[in-house]
């Protein structure tokens, strides 16, 4: 999983940081150098050499990899959603992959009842990162909330992009905190669902991001202009009382 790990944060470092046209051509030279890894299965690379030799000894499909670069491909030329299924279509081509890759490195996650709850928490586990990465979105000329809602509450993306923070937002910012704390108490689901190993990190990563929603709920409008974290030692008590139960359970 550490291996699955890096090569997600690798990647989404290319795909995040720098000029625009420069990410783009990191982009396409990285991709075109795991591609060619994984067709030919050598690479100079360690990092990499060593996440494909994880892939290879987990039996992980290198499909699920391809998948995971055709989604990240995406988002580096992301332009913004229209509607809610434009938003759930993203979650399946963007989202789902890197989580699936991660956590498929077990054996024990590839069946039917673990896809369909790790595809439940992915969703809610998104929009807490919609809400929480708003204001560097903006800062990048992004707006991950789909254009229809914002018009509903009688808001554009112009205006977001334009540095407005406009109080009818906080109507659908309300209505996404809602969704996202639905689907994360839903999610706990995916505990059940999981093998042994796997419940401590999953139960804590649905606690932590209940606990980032409630920072981002109390913030506001200030999520539009500054990074909102959750507490940390809240946060840590929380996690450990996850690790605890598991070692009792």
């Amino acid at each position: 999983m550490l291996a699955a790990s890096w090569f997600g944060c690798a990647t989404d470092d290319i795909v995040d940081r720098g000029a625009r046209p420069d990410r783009a051509r990191r982009y396409a030279e990285w991709e075109t150098r795991v591609r060619a890894a994984l067709a030919t299965g050598t690479c100079a690379y360690q990092p990499l050499a060593a996440f494909l030799r994880t892939v290879d000894q987990c039996q992980v499909p290198a499909q699920w990899v391809a998948q995971c670069l055709d989604g990240w491909r995406e988002d580096l030329h992301f332009r913004g959603l229209e509607s809610e299924a434009d938003f759930q279509s993203y979650v399946d081509r963007v989202v789902v992959p890197p989580m699936r890759l991660v956590l498929g490195i077990h054996g024990g996650t590839r069946n039917e009842p673990f896809t369909v709850a790790l595809r439940r928490y992915t969703e809610s586990y998104h929009r807490v990162d919609t809400l929480a990465d708003m204001a560097e979105d903006l800062r990048d000329g992004r707006v991950h909330l789909p254009a229809q809602d914002l018009r509903r509450v009688g808001v554009s993306t112009e205006e977001l992009l334009a540095g407005r923070r406009p109080p009818r937002l906080l109507e659908l910012l309300r209505e996404w905190t809602d969704l996202a704390r639905t689907g994360l108490r839903r999610a706990r689901d995916l505990c059940d669902a999981a093998p042994d190993e796997l419940r401590p990190i999953i139960g804590a990563s649905i606690t932590v991001n209940e606990l980032r929603l409630d920072s981002l709920e109390k913030a506001g409008l200030g999520i539009l202009s500054r990074c909102v974290l959750p507490p940390v030692v809240p946060a840590l008590r929380l996690v450990l009382a996850e690790r605890r139960g598991s070692w009792h359970g």
